[in-house]
């Protein structure tokens, strides 16, 4: 929730206690980067959503969401694709079934 100081002041400086988000969000960015001078020197990132923000939020905050890697994906030799292959039952493809009771 804003406060009041805060609601319609029209402030873009985010390190001003009256900062207005509502005002930034309907600014142009150049008046944006204008007000926030530190933002140009940093070169700070432009997040398009709410995900992107995370990775930079502590580990103690609980919208930081960790960052799962998968595992690289196992090699498989060629016996072991047949041996896998010859124990799988097999199932005909449903759209074969439905031609075949067709013809």
């Amino acid at each position: 929730d804003l406060r009041e100081d805060q609601k319609g002041s029209g402030i873009l400086d985010f390190a001003s206690p009256l900062f207005d988000p509502m005002a930034v969000l309907a600014a142009p960015e150049k008046d944006v980067y204008n007000a926030n001078k530190w933002m140009v020197s940093i070169k700070a990132p432009r997040l398009n959503h709410v995900g992107q923000f995370r990775q930079y939020l502590p580990f103690s905050d609980p919208q930081k969401k960790l960052v799962k890697t998968a595992p690289p994906p196992k090699k498989i030799s060629a016996t072991m694709k047949l041996s896998e292959e010859s124990t799988k039952p097999k199932i005909p493809a449903v759209f074969a079934s439905i031609a075949s009771s067709h013809e």
